[in-house]
């Protein structure tokens, strides 16, 4: 086992996934732009990031916000040495962008049970867990396609585990950064 050797792999990946929510391709793979625009993306300038999970993964992603220009924060089990905030794991959903980089163990599952419930209207749910069952991921893609947050980019072990029933801000990736 070779920890971290893939981590700027996935940070890449992350980037990559919210770039394209953000600027709404799923959508727009599918759709005609409205004359009055409402389709379009949004810019990533001045939005917020929080990642939840400050491993391998979370310390590669992190600079890449940085350098982006997004004012980021993180959420993990104990404070780490490095020049961002440590907010609750409920204060992460207040961001604009929500990075799950962390590992399944019993003890993030019993956490991430609330991600449903915490998403809001504003949130872009970026998942690198790659682990099928560390919360209700069905919900959360419901939750999507009635509009109740603003974009959902996942990397799944299996990525027909969820197929949206409608048209929705929504990417699935195979478990692939590699």
């Amino acid at each position: 086992n070779n920890a971290g050797a893939n981590a700027k792999s996935v940070a890449q990946h992350a980037l990559g996934l919210a770039l394209t929510i953000l600027e709404k391709f799923p959508l727009l793979a599918g759709m005609k732009i409205n004359p009055d625009g409402s389709i379009l993306g949004e810019a990533i300038f001045g939005k917020t990031a929080g990642i939840v999970g400050m491993g391998n993964i979370g310390f590669e992603l992190y600079p890449l916000l940085l350098a982006l220009g997004i004012k980021t924060v993180y959420f993990n089990r104990t404070k780490k040495e490095i020049d961002l905030p440590l907010v609750s794991f409920e204060d992460i959903f207040k961001q604009d962008l929500v990075f799950l980089t962390i590992a399944a163990t019993e003890e993030t599952r019993k956490m991430m049970v609330a991600i449903p419930s915490l998403l809001t209207k504003k949130n872009y749910l970026i998942d690198l867990s790659a682990t099928d069952d560390l919360y209700n991921k069905k919900e959360v893609l419901r939750k999507l396609e009635r509009e109740d947050f603003a974009g959902y980019g996942i990397e799944l072990d299996n990525p027909n585990f969820m197929i949206p029933t409608k048209q929705c801000n929504y990417l699935a990736t195979p478990h692939m950064a590699w």
